[in-house]
């Protein structure tokens, strides 16, 4: 995961290689994480709706709006994942 001010995916790329490592190959995966989010945000709300615990619903509606900040994130370029496939010389 990369958060604003860390390694673009692009970076991590070249620091891999600049350690020696060949055939790298890099794929963002922000789509599949923005996706995760958005589905446990929806996920959380639905559970609120059903939990009679004050507390416990207080807990998952934060939890939920933090799965759409981290979403707003993703969108602005703050927040990513990514793989990396790569070969290092013996």
């Amino acid at each position: 995961m990369r958060w604003n001010g860390g390694y673009s995916l692009d970076g991590y790329r070249r620091a891999l290689e600049q350690a020696g490592f060949v055939d790298v190959t890099a794929r963002s995966l922000d789509a599949h994480i923005r996706q995760t989010y958005r589905v446990l945000g929806r996920t959380a709300r639905e559970r609120a709706e059903t939990t009679a615990d004050e507390a416990a619903r207080t807990w998952i509606l934060t939890f939920a709006d933090s799965c759409d900040e981290i979403q707003a994130a993703i969108d602005r370029g703050e927040f990513g994942w990514g793989m990396f496939v790569a070969r290092k010389p013996a």
